[in-house]
């Protein structure tokens, strides 16, 4: 592992759900965590589905403008499941063949 991986658990296949800010060709890496702090980007269960959300000190917010978000006054309270690290540079995998 390089330096910027060392922490990774994980990666995530950008889909059209994270577009934008993200690009559909980007990987996002992952690290295995069971709580993030208020404005860390993390992926949570969601009715049974993963999701990656920007914690709120209310609520769960999607960076797509189009969702809503899930009020923790309204919902229980998502699982946390991992915290994202960053996008997976092409490099860093091209240096590390399998």
């Amino acid at each position: 592992r390089c330096r910027e991986t060392a922490e990774v658990d994980f990666l995530i296949q950008v889909d059209d759900s994270l577009v934008p800010p993200f690009h559909e060709d980007e990987t996002l890496m992952m690290k295995r965590q069971d709580h993030i702090h208020v404005g860390d980007l993390g992926m949570f269960l969601v009715d049974g589905q993963l999701r990656l959300k920007l914690m709120g000190a209310d609520a769960l917010y999607s960076l797509n403008p189009k969702c809503p978000p899930i009020y923790f006054s309204l919902n229980p309270m998502p699982k946390c499941i991992a915290k994202y690290i960053g996008v997976l540079s092409a490099e860093w995998v091209d240096d590390y063949p399998l």
